[in-house]
């Protein structure tokens, strides 16, 4: 199950300790802001939880409790520190007394084993696939090789008027989101909540696990990952798909993105296996030329583009496969 990691200061990460819980500020910046409720959105009962306390290190793991959710309760000792997007977590016999430095996790990077993490600083949550989250253990237990002892919630916090994450999503009379700051941001928080529920899994598959803002060597991020791996225990990866968001219209330029990320994953990541590597574009609309060659590629070369057209009326998100409207295009 994907790991979250938290950024915090040593007085705050005593607070997330003693009381169970972690959070995320709220921005006034709309765009950062929408970055930041997605990064939450898919943390659910069970997943792994670290910190990073800066100046420190990494400790780990405890587990979250249910679902991300709003709440506006000061518990934090700075009046100027609300931090709204919170999870509930818990103890758990990999939550170690003793950190690990961070100058770890860039060793992992540079051996490309903590491939999905480039600079943890510039995100207040991060998250780590499975097969990273296990190698981040791993240091832990190297460094707590004698110590049964770990950290404990001493004085649970319990939220009296929790909220759902504010994913407001606003749509124009077509359907298309035009939220403030941050579309694709929001569009992107709603699926990984979706995610976090198990839904979907008609359009995507049958993912196990999930990342966003995914770093690559082309200095951009790929929207979201999907990972689709074997039961437990042990959890090795089977394939992947690629989920690329436009609130507009998708264009050539976002397909020939698209499938910069394919080749890279295929190479870097997947030995070399096209099969383990699909493609899935969600988009308000499709311009008539990515329609064209998503055709050919898949008749000329049996590989597939799986396109996605998005609906939203109420706040609600409808997708439906490219195959059910094509006539209309």
């Amino acid at each position: 199950m994907v790991a979250y990691i938290f950024v915090v200061d040593e007085d705050n990460f005593g607070v997330c300790v003693e009381r169970g819980v972690c959070g995320c500020p709220r921005y006034e910046n709309p765009r950062i802001n929408a970055r930041a409720i997605a990064d939450v959105a898919g943390i659910r009962a069970g997943s792994s939880v670290g910190f990073y306390v800066k100046g420190i290190g990494i400790y780990g793991f405890f587990k979250a409790k249910g679902h991300a959710f709003y709440d506006e309760t000061r518990i934090w000792r700075n009046p100027d520190q609300i931090f709204p997007y919170r999870a509930l977590i818990e103890a758990t016999d990999a939550t170690f007394e003793k950190p690990i430095a961070l100058s770890d996790l860039y060793d992992l990077a540079d051996k490309d084993i903590l491939w999905s993490w480039r600079e943890i600083v510039q995100r207040d949550c991060h998250p780590f696939t499975n097969m990273e989250a296990l190698e981040i253990l791993r240091l832990l237990h190297r460094s707590n090789p004698w110590a049964p002892s770990k950290k404990l919630v001493t004085n649970p916090y319990i939220p009296e008027d929790p909220k759902p994450l504010p994913i407001h999503i606003k749509a124009d009379t077509s359907g298309r989101i035009v939220t403030e700051g941050g579309p694709e941001a929001f569009l992107m928080a709603w699926l990984l909540r979706e995610f976090s529920q198990g839904k979907d899994k008609e359009v995507f598959g049958n993912y196990t696990d999930y990342v966003n803002y995914v770093p690559t060597s082309y200095k951009k991020e790929m929207d979201i990952l999907l990972l689709h791996e074997t039961p437990e225990p042990h959890r090795l990866l089977t394939s992947c798909t690629i989920v690329e968001l436009k609130a507009g219209k998708c264009e050539t330029k976002d397909l020939s993105q698209i499938l910069k990320y394919e080749d890279w994953l295929i190479k870097k990541k997947c030995s070399g296996d096209s099969a383990m590597v699909r493609s899935v574009m969600v988009a308000h609309n499709f311009d008539h030329d990515v329609v064209s060659y998503v055709r050919q590629r898949a008749e000329i070369e049996g590989r597939i583009v799986k396109l996605v057209k998005y609906t939203c009326a109420n706040g609600t998100l409808k997708l439906q496969d490219f195959k059910q409207y094509e006539s209309l295009l």
